[in-house]
């Protein structure tokens, strides 16, 4: 079987490709510098999709499983020799290096079978959390929505639009892309808000922007009724607009996608009908950048997670990592790419295809049994094998060893599967379907006589759960618990100023309304959030004071309604935000340069998040603190902090007081329940005196 030429503008797709892959680079090092740079991923897409139809359109009418075979077997050679050498190389340094290596060993293995983002779905991960900044494979997401688009779509457009009648079939076929662009397209915006994960990591969702590509292409074809009204398009235009959009704050993210992939769709367009597109585009080493533009993908993001558990990155490192990431892909390109992509490897696909099952097969065992459970066998720090039990509450009463502690914690383990709201948030195989959250789900998790504690929120709540539960039980309440993630639950969005678009499971408004007609006279009602979480309101640091006091109505009409069924109300303030990444927890050699002489604190003055923080609580204190009265404040800064407020430790006495950059550990909320049950009992007698 032959292969005709195609008609492209290599130089030009390069030229976008360089774009893309630069503004990716930029937001990895640091998201403020260009803060929508994540989208050279969809600028990317697109490009694939114009790019892979135009080397399908070139094959010549033969047998559909010879075009295959050959479409495969290109693709193969193309995209897995870079991406195996990235993963083996970089799974060694991630189990030398990393105290987390397992699961960035998991996510590189699914990588090498397209399905990377399917797992990183599957475990829930926040692509802009921390999480995912020191997984070292977090960037081959992109990789499976592509491979899993090669999988599908040749087979689409050789059954439906090759061979006898070509021009009809495509015709048709243009038709059945754009209606499933369309539809995808419509999916992504209908289930950004609610289901932002499932939108960003798997292909369905992110069809529409290859389809574009796809389109794009096929528009090209008609060259003939495209001469004329592309004449308006200016490519400087064109790329100024692309820039604007790549700075874009993150809350615009979901009007930046669309014109992201617009911009990209006229660029395409433009090129070969506008010679100044093609002038801009084909500046010789932005084509060089867009022909080593795989490699640098895969490996820029290597070289920035193995700097996060290292050496930093600094105003000092930032130089050097960007050398050597243009160096590692040079080398990945001209050594690895170039020269198996054009050798014959065992004289037939299906030979070549069993070689890479083979190889990768046994990389997965090799690197599982490397990884380990939690920290790799070759891990190069000694770290601190009690830090885990040093994390954990040291109250004799939650002790594992106590009978009472762990029938406790089996209650608070039952509690927490029958009213989490959003178990389809959790990570693996505790990931559930969400329920519906009506008045039956609301009964069964807060209904009863009997005085009853409830314990509200999000996962923060959870982090105060058993020693919430203990003091129901010391003070002779009966505990229940209401939580969900990814939204302020029970506090109605509506009436929050700033609030995101994101949407909550069940209407916030009707949702608290179920929850008040549950409490009865005497009851208290437990409130703990991370109210700063940008899935929640937009956190703009030009307007302090508005993002100070975003919550005071929506707390404020909690607080009436609490008071109105007689029940009392503790808001926990929020404790600091942690800046510094995990690795200083295990000081090494090789993480000497970011971690030696950095104090286990977090200077509360020295960032922005955490000034808010502290005018937060101090506004909450002012705002609902009702001494001794049925309304009161628990501030964790009190306890955590310094007498300023200034300095909050993260290390004392080999004591732990996070988990993450977020959650507080047991040991540290053990500080906080004298105060908790101090003011829980004096809540609870003051809405004796009232009732």
């Amino acid at each position: 079987m032959s292969v005709q030429p195609a008609k492209t503008y290599y130089d030009e797709i390069n030229g976008l490709r360089a774009i893309a892959v630069l503004a990716v680079i930029i937001h990895h090092i640091d998201a403020a510098w260009m803060p929508s740079g994540f989208l050279g991923v969809d600028i990317f897409f697109v490009i694939s999709g114009f790019v892979i139809t135009s080397s399908l359109t070139h094959y010549e009418p033969d047998r559909l499983g010879r075009q295959l075979v050959t479409f495969y077997a290109r693709r193969i050679k193309r995209l897995f020799p870079a991406l195996f050498v990235m993963v083996a190389a970089t799974g060694l340094l991630a189990c030398l290096f990393s105290s987390a290596a397992r699961e960035s060993m998991v996510t590189g293995l699914y990588s090498l079978i397209g399905l990377s983002n399917g797992y990183l779905y599957w475990i829930s991960t926040d692509y802009f959390g921390q999480s995912a900044d020191l997984n070292f494979f977090t960037h081959t997401w992109s990789l499976g929505v592509e491979e899993q688009f090669y999988l599908l779509y040749p087979v689409l457009f050789l059954v439906l639009a090759s061979g006898a009648g070509r021009v009809r079939r495509i015709r048709a076929f243009t038709g059945i892309i754009v209606a499933l662009s369309v539809l995808s397209l419509v999916l992504f915006v209908w289930l950004y808000n609610a289901h932002v994960e499932l939108v960003f990591f798997m292909m369905p969702f992110r069809f529409w922007e290859l389809g574009t590509g796809v389109l794009i292409y096929l528009l090209v074809q008609r060259r003939q009724n495209l001469s004329g009204w592309l004449q308006w398009i200016d490519a400087r235009v064109l790329v100024i607009c692309m820039l604007f959009v790549l700075m874009l704050p993150g809350h615009y993210q979901m009007y930046a996608y669309p014109i992201s992939v617009m911009l990209t769709a006229l660029m395409l367009l433009s090129i070969g009908f506008k010679p100044e597109t093609c002038r801009l585009l084909s500046f010789r080493p932005l084509v060089y950048i867009g022909i080593i533009s795989y490699s640098l993908y895969l490996w820029h993001w290597s070289v920035l997670v193995l700097a996060r558990w290292t050496v930093g990155i600094s105003s000092v490192t930032i130089p050097g990592l960007v050398i050597l990431m243009f160096l590692l892909a040079a080398f990945s390109y001209h050594f690895v790419e170039k020269r198996l992509r054009r050798q014959r490897w065992f004289g037939h696909f299906i030979w070549d295809f069993a070689a890479v099952l083979c190889v990768s097969f046994v990389l997965v065992i090799v690197g599982l049994k490397a990884a380990g459970e939690e920290k790799s066998r070759l891990y190069l720090a000694a770290g601190n094998s009690q830090r885990t039990q040093m994390q954990q509450s040291k109250l004799p009463a939650l002790g594992a060893a106590n009978p009472a502690g762990a029938a406790l914690k089996a209650s608070l383990d039952d509690l927490r599967y029958q009213c989490n709201m959003t178990p389809n948030f959790l990570p693996g195989v505790h990931k559930r379907p969400q329920p519906t959250v009506d008045k039956k789900f609301l009964k069964a998790c807060l209904g009863g006589d009997k005085p009853k504690l409830v314990l509200m929120g999000d996962s923060f709540s959870s982090v105060i759960a058993r020693h919430t539960f203990l003091v129901a039980k010391e003070i002779g309440y009966e505990f229940k618990f209401l939580y969900g993630f990814v939204c302020p639950y029970p506090l109605d969005k509506q009436n929050i100023d700033l609030a995101t678009q994101r949407t909550c499971n069940g209407d916030s408004a009707e949702l608290q309304q179920g929850i008040l007609e549950l409490l009865n006279p005497g009851d208290l009602v437990v409130l703990r959030l991370l109210y700063y979480n940008p899935s929640y309101i937009n956190v703009d640091f030009g307007d302090f004071e508005r993002v100070v006091h975003a919550y005071d109505s929506e707390l404020a009409s909690l607080k009436e309604g609490i008071r109105r069924r007689g029940a009392g109300l503790l808001l926990v303030g929020q404790n600091g935000i942690r800046d510094s990444l995990e690795v200083c927890n295990n000081p090494a050699w090789f993480n000497a340069l970011q971690c030696a002489g950095k104090p286990l604190i977090i200077d509360m003055d020295s960032s922005r998040i955490n000034q808010l923080v502290v005018a937060f609580n101090d506004n909450l204190l002012q705002q609902f603190n009702e001494p001794d009265g049925a309304v009161q404040v628990l501030d964790p800064l009190e306890e955590l902090c310094d007498s300023t407020r200034q300095y909050c430790w993260i290390k004392n006495n080999d004591i732990y007081a996070m988990t993450d950059d977020y959650h507080m550990s047991g040991a540290a909320v053990d500080l906080l329940y004298d105060d908790l049950r101090t003011r829980l009992l004096s809540i609870s007698e003051s809405c004796r005196k009232i009732i």
